[in-house]
């Protein structure tokens, strides 16, 4: 059953795409689409859903925006930081190349608090799908080859998990609380559960009020350094390979915190004017668009086609694969003007990671979350400091040797992977067994033709080899193949 109507649940909420009306200027509470209860049910409004997947995939979290919660307040207070902060207002962005990320990486501490019903049955994560999150953050911010991210555009913007707590304290950046209220995205916890929220990036997962995830506000509205300051995600849509299809591969995340660093949806505020940098988005290199887009297809919402690959839309997880260089730069000046003392300000080296696919230059965080091996800061690839892959079996025209995989490719090869051998034999067969008068005249009776061959000739093979194997496979032997066979046998 999809779901179910329950009269005695009053509607709690209905957003708009855009703009919830009824969510507090400071962003502190909202009231909730969906909440789950303890037998696994999801409510929203009257309507009853056997798991939050019917949920996800029901007309109403589609109609209701609830692929993401943030709201933009726009009240426009003083800029912290003077003039420079202008260039990333919420009505304006200049995408000046002080912002480039060529200037040098910038790296953000995250703390993440799982949020669990009371008995603790509901919204656990394990350490190890946190960790993931944080790797899909890096490939998507960073534009990691290899990753789901490698068709993006490089932020040089970095995250990790914090190692040391507000207090000085040794930490893996993650904790735990059983609270059903907190669990169903209310009761301020926040309040309780905030680390400095102006060194911190603070991630909570719960229920999310019935979104995939939200932020309060975009940081231009002042609401860094308060306990309300956070990035909340749906628990089912949290980390690599998460439970909730199509939203599972992190980019919930990567969304959301892209409203963290001051970005709009790429569908904000209609069309807008040939003004770019002060309407729609304030972006200009994203086309605009007025409605989002869902699924993975895009449509032409303000007579040019919409960038539906775009991380700040609401396709599905797979279909994303970019921001855009001044989407970057936006984030990157409302880190600096914004947020200026969350990114940790000693300078990283980068240096050589050596990936199953070869060297990459990377910081060592990001190398080891990525299962490289860094070979030290500064270090480089050219001359290459990483080891070649084993050799392994390739199966070759005329048998089976041990080769590097590239050596194999490139003569036309099958490999069979590092670290296979030879024997027992992994290749088929040179030529099929052939029983019966296999040379025309009675002489080599129920003999392996392809071996007889080998025998005769040794390695390397001698001309015609292969053309006898196949004139063998089809049971016929005519002309030079023939003459071939027959020098052999005599």
């Amino acid at each position: 059953m999809m779901y179910r109507r329950s009269m005695s649940f009053a509607l709690v909420a209905t957003a708009s795409l855009f703009l919830a009306s009824s969510t507090h200027a400071d962003g502190a509470h909202r009231p909730s689409l969906a909440i789950e209860t303890d037998d696994g049910t999801v409510r929203a409004g009257d309507l009853v859903f056997d798991s939050w997947q019917a949920y996800f995939e029901s007309d109403y979290f589609q109609e209701n925006g609830s692929r993401c919660g943030t709201v933009i307040n726009q009240n426009n207070p003083p800029a912290p930081h003077g003039g420079s902060a202008s260039d990333c207002t919420y009505n304006f962005t200049n995408p000046s190349a002080a912002y480039d990320p060529a200037v040098g990486r910038l790296r953000i501490p995250v703390v993440v608090h799982v949020i669990r019903n009371s008995s603790g049955t509901q919204g656990n994560i394990t350490e190890a799908m946190v960790a993931s999150q944080i790797d899909v953050l890096n490939e998507d911010y960073l534009a990691l080859p290899g990753t789901n991210g490698q068709n993006g555009t490089n932020a040089e913007i970095e995250f990790f998990l914090a190692t040391e707590d507000p207090s000085g304290n040794p930490t893996n950046g993650i904790t735990y609380s059983n609270n059903t209220t907190w669990f169903n995205d209310d009761g301020g916890y926040y309040n309780s559960l905030a680390w400095d929220t102006n060194r911190y990036l603070n991630f909570y997962t719960n229920t999310a009020g019935g979104f995939l995830g939200y932020v309060p506000d975009l940081p231009q509205g002042g609401i860094a350094g308060s306990s309300t300051d956070r990035v909340v995600c749906h628990y089912l849509s949290f980390g690599r390979n998460s439970p909730g299809f199509p939203y599972h591969l992190g980019r919930t995340a990567t969304h959301e915190v892209g409203h963290y660093l001051g970005l709009y949806h790429t569908f904000d505020n209609g069309c807008g004017s040939n003004s770019c940098y002060t309407t729609n988005d304030r972006i200009c290199d994203t086309p605009k668009q007025s409605s989002p887009n869902f699924g993975c297809s895009n449509d032409s919402s303000c007579g040019v086609s919409d960038d539906f690959r775009d991380y700040m839309d609401y396709t599905n997880d797979s279909c994303m694969t970019h921001f855009t260089s001044e989407q970057n730069k936006r984030m990157r000046c409302s880190m600096e003007h914004y947020r200026p003392n969350l990114h940790q300000d000693e300078p990283v080296v980068d240096g050589a990671c050596c990936l199953s696919f070869g060297c990459l230059i990377l910081s060592e965080s990001v190398c080891n979350g990525n299962g490289g091996d860094f070979e030290g800061t500064g270090t480089a690839c050219t001359p290459d400091p990483c080891p070649p892959p084993p050799d392994g079996a390739c199966c070759l025209s005329f048998g089976c040797v041990v080769l590097s995989e590239s050596v194999c490719d490139g003569n036309g090869g099958d490999f069979e992977g590092s670290g296979t051998a030879c024997a027992p034999d992994p290749c088929p067969p040179l030529c099929p067994t052939v029983t019966g008068d296999i040379s025309g005249d009675g002489s080599i009776l129920g003999d392996d033709v392809g071996g007889y061959i080998r025998a005769k000739m040794g390695s390397p093979p001698l001309p015609g080899e292969n053309q006898a194997c196949a004139d063998y496979g089809t049971g016929t032997i005519s002309g030079d193949t023939a003459q071939f066979v027959t020098d052999l046998l005599n």
